[in-house]
């Protein structure tokens, strides 16, 4: 799946999350990665951003549906009142199944 990861961190958590995501992701913006990404690969992201995350950290990821050229969430984003996790892999999987 393409996905489109956006980040809105602020101060020393900006620069952890660009060193997560620049390993997994072409940098195409300031503050966006996209990149093609297996679910596996995702959840490899998620599992180092959760690492990283603190009070600073705003991170959301979005499925490029290329039909109809939209940005899908698909669940994960870590926000800046703590984590928020709401990944729903079985639909992911479906989807790709």
């Amino acid at each position: 799946m393409i996905v489109t990861f956006i980040s809105e961190c602020e101060k020393k958590s900006l620069n952890k999350t660009r060193r997560v995501l620049d390993a997994f992701a072409d940098r195409i913006g300031q503050r966006t990665w996209q990149t093609i990404i297996t679910l596996e690969g995702l959840n490899a992201v998620k599992t180092l951003l959760r690492k990283t995350a603190t009070k600073n950290t705003a991170v959301s990821c979005h499925q490029k549906i290329t039909s109809n050229k939209t940005r899908k969430p698909i669940g994960l984003i870590l926000g800046c009142l703590g984590i928020k996790l709401n990944l729903e892999l079985d639909l992911i999987e479906e989807r790709i199944a």
